[in-house]
This record gives structure tokens, C-alpha cells and sequence, in this order.
């Protein structure tokens, strides 16, 4: 795909207008207006979709758009030949068919290339949202209805609106273009078309592919199975019998997990106590019960971070667990993969590392999904339960001989280490590798500044940083952030700024000066509308507004109050009671920056820093 000619586009649709923004990578742009009266290019559309060295990269267009263009290929001759008022009848009735999920013909098969950016991302939030954590300027909701009557005066502000959406889905483009190339490679290395494919759907494809080639069982018979279980599992069944803990405290806990059961449609959850630390066992993984905490290495002591690589892989294919159902094919397989791509690593190979990190990631989740054919409840508990007990295990050794375990997460175990011994933690790891056959890497930590488990800061001695949940500054995008609400990112930029370059809070916020990085972002749902609440001329106004929002705090007597309102009651946007906000819909200007209220952010970086960083709360 790196050699051919990618376009994003656009449609739009009503009774009595056909619009389509079609835009070059890297080129112009153009659009395509059927309107009663009026020339267009249709045909030159039409033909240009036709094209097989092209690509069509839309958003949410699997559901619409893809299928409208497929419509006018495979009955190009047919509708063309009809007059203009016709074939936007023709037009509307197939999209109000796709709207309501009346129309699926070209749904998963399309004579041309194209790619849909919500299903790579795994969007799951309108494109104007989207675009807030992008950072586009022009946020702009729908301005129609798709039952009105477009009038000619409305044209312009059609295509306006209409390009916009083409230059957010170019720009998303960009910034999911590894992904892309990803699902490129493995379309054509493994003969899958993943090209609008989530994590989850490649990987069930790509599995489904390797293990007929690894057993030569056809899919219609092997992803048909599952193994349901309906009565309590028994933990003793299910605890490697070669787990056992050195003292008596630990070994008593273990003898009280195993006395317990799990039911197959349940929840696993027991706290350990070792030392000074408490750790939850739970379905997702172990994490310990961390309190606010400040750790800074130095000349006495540096903190290390020891990482399981392919922790529940490496589980199952070294223990033997595997869905019932399913041959030891599959547990050879997967060893094969989880070896492959630790190689892969190795050698720098990125996208054959990535490609096969889909896979082997996503199977101890599906052991817990009834709805795939690796189901087995038994399976799952038995990956993650004795994946936390080895963890635990390691946690223990540390323990006994005098390394204080600072911080543990489903595979990784943080530990400080005092100057001058860690040939001898090394060599407690490397045991406890020889002993379970697990592999493990290490990182050197320079400063962690920890909320709790999973909001924190680390600085990693090669200069990289590890951020996690509120305090990451950059949680708002990537594959991973897209998703996620816009939330004044800001906040997180002055509290890392402060840990990791004694930089005050109110020194990064008053010098910061992109407004966006001040704003929230909030979209209710259809049964809400929104009133911009405000002062003007020295009168109250109430403003019916778009219900996709950027806005931030400012400062009083400036701005107004977000409301959403049913007919029975209203409610003041989350998070902006007590204050009054401004509107950032369009391209910001130095003049808004002016209005922040710089107050606020200050507050709620020292509301983080401090439980952290308790020392210094005099000088915050």
C-alpha cells in the first residue's frame, strides 16, 4: 500500500442532495454536488473508485459510505442513466436503509480498496470527537437534518462542513498510519485482509488461519466448539502442583486460595499481604494496593523494574493449559508464535513482532469470551491465577533476601535495589527464571511518582517515560488514547513537569499558551439537548448549541454554564459545577487564552502532586 494513491472521503445525503468530499493524500481537494439543476461529476466519481491502484480511506464508511459508493459502481449504468431527481431518490432511500441496518449487501465485500479508520482505531465516538483530541480547530456537529430539503443558499455551508469531515479523517489517517501499514503487512504476509480490521477481529482471523495449517481441521469444525462449564472450579485443581512459597505466612495464604472455587460466570479476587505491600489477585492480573508515593534513585540505591516477557503465553504453553476442547496442536503453536516474536524482537523486526503480539495478546482474553471458540473458563483462571502465584513467587525471594518490592502489575515487579547488590538481585531473578522457565527483562528506574497502581509517572533511565491513566499527559492519543475522553491535559504536563524537572506547576500553566491544552470535551447523548447558558448586554441568554463541545475554564464573569436538558430536568456539564466555562469550537485565538482561569489547573495539579509529594505541599 506505501506505493498507491490514498484519498479520504466524505458523503453526505439527503432527499434532495448527493455530496462526496474526495481529497489526495498530500493533494487537492474536490467535491462532488448532485443537486437538482445544477452539473456534476458523478461519473468521474464513480470512475475513480473504479480504480484499482487506489485507495478509500473513510470513517465509519464499512457502515455507509463504502456501501453508497459500492451501490453506485454495481448500478452505475442503471442510475445514471435516470434523471438527477430520481437518482437522489434512489440515493436517500439506500442510505436511510443503511442507517437503520436495512442494507448489508456491500457491507463486507467492495469492488474497490478501502479502509475504515474507526475499525482499525477501535473507535467507538463520533468523528467530531474524535477530531478534540487531534486538536483540530473546527469541531462542528451535523448542521442538518438528513430529512431536510437542502435549499441552494445552504450549499456552501454543506461543502464546508462536508470537507472538514474529509481533512479530520485525513488527519486521523496520519496518526493511525503504523497501524495501517501493520494490517498492510499482514494482509499480505499471512493472505488475511485485515485492512479494517480491529486487534480482536485480526487476531481471530489470523488464528482461525495458523491453527488449520498447524492441525489440518477445517474452521467450520474447530471454531463450532467451546468448553462450557456450569459448576464451581475447584483452585486446587486448577494451581500448578509445583507452586509452593518459602514461608509459612505466604504458604498459608496459597493453602487458603486453593481451598476456595470459582464459578465459571463469576469474579476472582483474594489480597495477599507480603512485607509492606498488599496485593490483589484478581481475573485481570495482580497489582499491588500502592499508596501515593515518591521514589527517586540515586547514588545508595537504584529501582529496577523486572518484566515477564509474553507472561500468559508463556503460561500456558509452559504449563500446559489450554481450552479443553482443543489439541496439544494449539499449545505447540502457540509456543512457536510466543518464541517467533520474542525473536523477532531481537532482531528489530518490528511489524513481524507487532503482527504476532495481536495474536498471542489477545488469547487469554477469549478463553473468557463464551462467545469464541477458545472458551474455556477453566483455561482463563488457570492462566491467571497461576500466572499471579509465579509473580508472587518472585515478590517473596526479593522479599526474603532484602529487596523491597516497591510496585507490581500484572508482569512486572518494581523493586529497590541498594547500591552495590544487584549482581545478587539479578541472580534471585535469573533463579526464579531457571526455576519456572519464565524469561524476564529489566529496566532501570530513575523516578516514579505513583497515584496509586494505575495512574503514575517513571522516568526510565534511558531517558524514555512510562505514563499511566490521569497522569499521562498524552492519554488522549495514539491506538490506545483516541478512544478515551479530552480532559485538560494540561494538568498532567505541569505535574510531570514538576516531578521530573522541579518545575512548579504555576510556572507551566501561566508560560503554557495553546488554549486547547486548557479544555475539556463532552458530548451527551441523543436524548439530551444543549443550552449555552450566558450573559450578554446584561441579559440572561439561553442558547440551543451542538452537543459535541470543547471548552474550559474561565475565568468569573466571563463565559457561561454547558447544560444538557431533557424535558424534565437539566444538568450542568460533568466537572463545571461552580464555574463558568468558554466555548473552543473554533480555531482557538491569543484573546481566549487570556480568559483561562489559570487557578483552577493549579489547583488540580497540587490535588495530584501533593498525596504524592507530601514534603513539598509547603512550597506548592
Amino acid at each position: 500500500m506505501s506505493k498507491a494513491t490514498v484519498y479520504t472521503y466524505d458523503l453526505e445525503v439527503f432527499k434532495n442532495c448527493f455530496m462526496c468530499a474526495i481529497k489526495k493524500y498530500g493533494g487537492d481537494m474536490r467535491v462532488v454536488t448532485v443537486y437538482p439543476g445544477k452539473q456534476d461529476r458523478l461519473e468521474d466519481l464513480i470512475d475513480l473508485f473504479s480504480r484499482s491502484d487506489a485507495w478509500f480511506i473513510g470513517y465509519n464508511s464499512m457502515h455507509f459510505d463504502d456501501q453508497l459508493m459500492n451501490l453506485l459502481i454495481d448500478r452505475k449504468e442503471a442510475l445514471l442513466s435516470q434523471p438527477r431527481v430520481s437518482l437522489l431518490e434512489s440515493l436517500y432511500r439506500t442510505a436511510q436503509e443503511l442507517v437503520n441496518g436495512g442494507q448489508t449487501k456491500y457491507k463486507y465485500e467492495s469492488a474497490f480498496n478501502r479502509i475504515d479508520l474507526m475499525q482499525v482505531g477501535g473507535l467507538q465516538k463520533s468523528l467530531k470527537m474524535v477530531a478534540i483530541n487531534l486538536g483540530w480547530p473546527w469541531i462542528q456537529d451535523f448542521p442538518y437534518d438528513h430529512t431536510y430539503e437542502v435549499q441552494p443558499q445552504d450549499l456552501q455551508d454543506l461543502r464546508d462542513y462536508n470537507k472538514n469531515d474529509t481533512l479530520i479523517t485525513e488527519r486521523l489517517f496520519e496518526e493511525l498510519r503504523d497501524e495501517i501499514n501493520l494490517r498492510s503487512f499482514i494482509s499480505s504476509k499471512y493472505k488475511v485482509p485485515v485492512y479494517s480490521r480491529r486487534d480482536s477481529g485480526i487476531a481471530n482471523m489470523l488464528l482461525r488461519k495458523l491453527y488449520k495449517n498447524r492441525t489440518g481441521i477445517p474452521p467450520y469444525l474447530f471454531t463450532r466448539q467451546k468448553t462450557e462449564r456450569e459448576e464451581p472450579i475447584p483452585i486446587k485443581d486448577i494451581v500448578h502442583p509445583d507452586l509452593s512459597f518459602e514461608t509459612s505466612r505466604m504458604q498459608k495464604q496459597l493453602d487458603e486460595i486453593k481451598s476456595g472455587s470459582v464459578h465459571p460466570d463469576g469474579k476472582f479476587e483474594y489480597t495477599v499481604h507480603l512485607n509492606n505491600l498488599a496485593y490483589t489477585m484478581a481475573q485481570g492480573g495482580l497489582h499491588s494496593e500502592n499508596r501515593p508515593s515518591l521514589y527517586r534513585s540515586d547514588e545508595t540505591v537504584q529501582y529496577v523494574d523486572a518484566d515477564v516477557g509474553s507472561y500468559y503465553p508463556f503460561t500456558m504453553f509452559l504449563h500446559g493449559i489450554k481450552p479443553a476442547h482443543l489439541q496439544q496442536g494449539f499449545l505447540d503453536l502457540l509456543e512457536e508464535l510466543t518464541l517467533m516474536r520474542l525473536d523477532y524482537k531481537k532482531q528489530g523486526k518490528k511489524r513481524e513482532a507487532d503482527a504476532l503480539k495481536i495474536v498471542i495478546n489477545s488469547i487469554y482474553g477469549k478463553t473468557g469470551d463464551e462467545n469464541s471458540w477458545l472458551y474455556d473458563p477453566k483455561a482463563m483462571y488457570g492462566v491467571t491465577i497461576n500466572g499471579q502465584l509465579f509473580l508472587l513467587d518472585l515478590i517473596e525471594r526479593l522479599e526474603i533476601h532484602g529487596f523491597e518490592v516497591v510496585y507490581a502489575n500484572t508482569d512486572g515487579v518494581t523493586a529497590k535495589v541498594p547500591t552495590g547488590r544487584r549482581d545478587e538481585y539479578e541472580a534471585i531473578c535469573e533463579e526464579w527464571c531457571e526455576d519456572t522457565g519464565y524469561i524476564l527483562d529489566y529496566e532501570n528506574f530513575e523516578v516514579m511518582a505513583i497515584a496509586d497502581v494505575n495512574n503514575l509517572i517513571v522516568l526510565k533511565e534511558s531517558g524514555s517515560v512510562k505514563r499511566k491513566g490521569r497522569l499521562n499527559k498524552k492519554r488522549h492519543l495514539g491506538t490506545w488514547g483516541l478512544g478515551r475522553s479530552f480532559d485538560k491535559p494540561i494538568v498532567p504536563m505541569a505535574i510531570e513537569k514538576y516531578f521530573l524537572e522541579d518545575i512548579p506547576p504555576a510556572q507551566t500553566i501561566s508560560e503554557h499558551e495553546d488554549v486547547l491544552d486548557f479544555c475539556m470535551a463532552h458530548k451527551p447523548g441523543k436524548k439530551f439537548d444543549v443550552i449555552y447558558e450566558h450573559v450578554e448586554n446584561g441579559q440572561l441568554r439561553r442558547e440551543e448549541v451542538q452537543r459535541s463541545n470543547r471548552y474550559f475554564i474561565c475565568e468569573t464573569g466571563k463565559g457561561g454554564s454547558l447544560i444538557k436538558k431533557t424535558p424534565s430536568k437539566e444538568l450542568v456539564f460533568t466537572g463545571t459545577s461552580g464555574h463558568n466555562v468558554y466555548r473552543v469550537n473554533s480555531k482557538p485565538t491569543p484573546e481566549m487564552r487570556e480568559l483561562v482561569n489559570e487557578r483552577y489547573y493549579i489547583e488540580k495539579a497540587h490535588q495530584e502532586i501533593a498525596p504524592i509529594d507530601n514534603k513539598q505541599l509547603s512550597l506548592l
